[in-house]
């Protein structure tokens, strides 16, 4: 077994179209609808208004021109953990501790889990505070020693 995470600093528009997809307040092929009621919330709502909420949390920040405003991260493992509903449950909650942890959950936008798709994931929308309290997606993402620490 194996566990992943995919990292994509945004830029507004594929901010905007990411969350529409992730909050499930657009169709989507490849995602089964019957089951969206079996998504977890553990920061947002498919109700919120993503735009709005993001302007809100960044009215603080002196914003560069090329800043960074959000980062968009997809946790997930093999398809074989979540066939075990344990395993499932605790992969979950470690991954949301490690979240917690790691970014702040002041500065989530979103974070839920879709289990409307073939294989359970984390969908996390974050604003890039480093512990200064400076928006700096530099601080976590930028090269290889910083994302695999």
């Amino acid at each position: 077994m194996y566990s992943n995470v995919d990292i994509k600093k945004m830029g507004d528009m594929q901010a905007n179209n990411s969350a529409a997809h992730n909050l499930r307040q657009i169709p989507s092929a490849n995602v089964n609808a019957k089951k969206s009621h079996l998504n977890t919330f553990y920061a947002g709502s498919s109700s919120m208004i993503f735009a709005n909420t993001l302007q809100r949390k960044l009215k603080n920040f002196k914003i560069r021109k090329n800043a960074v405003k959000t980062v968009n991260l997809v946790f997930s493992a093999s398809p074989e953990l979540f066939k075990d509903k344990e395993k499932a449950r605790l992969w979950e909650l470690q991954t949301w501790e490690f979240i917690k942890k790691e970014f702040g959950e002041e500065n989530l936008i979103y974070a839920v889990v879709h289990k409307d798709e073939k294989t359970p994931h984390f969908q996390v929308c974050l604003i890039p505070v480093d512990p200064k309290g400076n928006l700096n997606a530099s601080h976590f993402f930028d090269g290889r020693k910083k994302c695999l620490s």
